[in-house]
C-alpha cells in the first residue's frame, strides 16, 4: 500500500467516530474564569456595587490575586465576598476600590496595601472584613456618561479652541512675533553670557560686603543699642515734630507771599529775589557784557559819592502844576495835583493795611 492510500484510510478511521457522535464546538467544555488553587475569604463592604459582575477579578498592584464569589445586601450596603489565593498576604488596613480598566470596561476590585505596612505586621485572615470606611465604590455608567456629556457640552472644548485661537492671534504673521521673542531672549542670554565676568565680580564684591558687615556686626549692634534711647525719644515726640514741620511750612508760605498781607498778590519777597537772581545770572552769563560798560558809568558814580553829601546838577526846564494843561509840556497832559478825596483814600488804605497786619500779629480774638 502506498503512502497516499495509508493517509486516506487514517482520515476515514478518524471521521467515522466523530460523525457517529455528532459533536460540535458548543459541546466542548470551557475553562472557568478566575484563579485556581487554595485560598481564603475576605469580605469588603461597599456603599454600592453596581456593575460589578459575578466572579470579577480581584487585583493587587495590577496582578490578579483572587475573584468575587458572592454579593449580598446588608443595611443598605453591598457585602462582597472576595476569595484570595493563599500565597498573597494582606495586612490590616488594606483598602478596596471598584475600578475599571476602560470607561465602559468590566469592573474589578482593586486592593491597596497601607503605606509603610511591614510584612511581619498583622494580616487579614479568613473571614475578616474590610470596613465601609476603607472602601470606595466605582463610578457607574450613568456617572461616566454624565461627566462625558458635561465635558463635551460644558464649553471645555470651546474654551480650549478660544485659547488656541488667541495664541495664534498673539503670535500672528506665521509666528514672527514668537520668533522675535525667541531672538530677543537669545540676545539677552548672549549679553548676560558676555558680561558673566562683570556679574561674577559684582557677586564677589557683594559677598565681600556681606562678610564685612558680618565682621562688624557687634559694632553695628552697639551703635543701634546706643541710638535706641534717641530713637525712643523721637518716636515719643513724633506728633510734636510733625506739628513743628507744619508750622514751618505755614511760615515759609507766608514768607513767600510777603509783603502781601492778604496773600492775593502774585509777587512776594521770594519771587522778587528769584527775579533779581535770574537777572544777575543773565548778566553774568551774557557774552555781550563787557567791562567797557562799567568803565563808562564808573566816573559819574564816583563823582556822585565823592563827598559826604551826594550832589547832582539838575536843570528843570518846564514844570507844570495845577489843573491847567501846558500845550508845550511833554509830560502827561492829565497831570493834576492830589485832591482832598485822594488824601482821605490814602489814609483809609493805610489804616486798613495796618489793621490787617495787627490781626495777623495778635490774632482776631485777642
Amino acid at each position: 500500500m502506498s503512502r497516499r492510500h495509508r493517509i486516506a484510510v487514517l482520515c476515514c478511521a478518524v471521521a467515522l467516530p466523530l460523525a457517529g457522535c455528532s459533536a460540535t464546538l458548543e459541546d466542548l467544555p470551557l475553562p472557568a474564569p478566575g484563579v485556581s488553587g487554595p485560598g481564603y475569604h475576605v469580605n469588603a463592604i461597599f456603599s454600592n456595587a453596581l456593575n460589578l459582575p459575578h466572579r470579577a477579578k480581584v487585583r493587587l498592584g495590577g496582578a490578579d490575586i483572587g475573584e468575587v464569589e458572592s454579593m449580598t445586601a446588608r443595611d443598605y450596603t453591598a457585602v462582597v465576598s472576595l476569595r484570595i489565593i493563599d500565597s498573597v498576604t494582606l495586612p490590616v488596613g488594606t483598602t478596596a476600590e471598584l475600578r475599571s480598566a476602560t470607561p465602559l470596561g468590566d469592573v474589578f476590585v482593586a486592593l491597596r496595601k497601607p503605606a509603610g505596612a511591614a510584612e511581619s505586621g498583622t494580616r487579614l485572615h479568613d473571614g475578616d472584613t474590610i470596613a465601609l470606611a476603607d472602601t470606595l465604590p466605582g463610578a457607574t455608567v450613568e456617572e461616566v456618561l454624565a461627566a462625558t456629556a458635561l465635558l463635551v457640552n460644558g464649553g471645555v472644548f470651546q474654551n480650549l479652541t478660544r485659547v488656541l485661537n488667541g495664541m495664534g492671534t498673539a503670535m500672528g504673521d506665521d509666528g514672527n512675533r514668537l520668533t522675535g521673542l525667541i531672538r530677543q531672549s537669545r540676545e539677552l542670554l548672549g549679553t548676560l553670557s558676555g558680561r558673566s565676568a562683570e556679574l561674577q565680580r559684582v557677586l564677589t564684591e557683594t559677598a565681600s560686603l556681606a562678610d564685612d558687615l558680618n565682621a562688624r556686626r557687634d559694632a553695628m549692634t552697639d551703635i543701634l543699642t546706643t541710638a535706641a534711647p534717641a530713637l525712643t525719644v523721637i518716636s515719643d515726640n513724633t506728633a510734636q515734630i510733625a506739628g513743628l514741620a507744619d508750622q514751618v511750612a505755614a511760615l515759609t508760605a507766608q514768607l513767600g507771599r510777603f509783603p502781601s498781607i492778604q496773600g492775593t498778590d502774585t509777587r512776594g519777597l521770594i519771587h522778587d529775589l528769584n527775579e533779581l537772581s535770574a537777572a544777575f545770572n543773565e548778566s553774568a552769563t551774557d557774552p555781550r557784557v563787557t567791562m567797557a560798560n562799567l568803565q563808562r558809568i564808573l566816573p559819574p558814580t564816583l563823582k556822585f559819592f565823592s563827598s559826604n553829601a551826594a550832589h547832582a546838577d539838575v536843570e528843570l526846564r518846564q514844570v507844570v502844576l495845577g489843573p491847567v494843561d501846558d500845550p508845550g509840556h511833554y509830560a502827561d497832559p492829565a497831570f493834576v495835583p492830589p485832591s482832598q478825596a485822594d488824601w482821605a483814600n490814602l489814609v483809609g488804605s493805610l489804616a486798613f493795611v495796618l489793621t490787617q497786619l495787627g490781626d495777623r500779629v495778635r490774632g482776631p480774638r485777642r
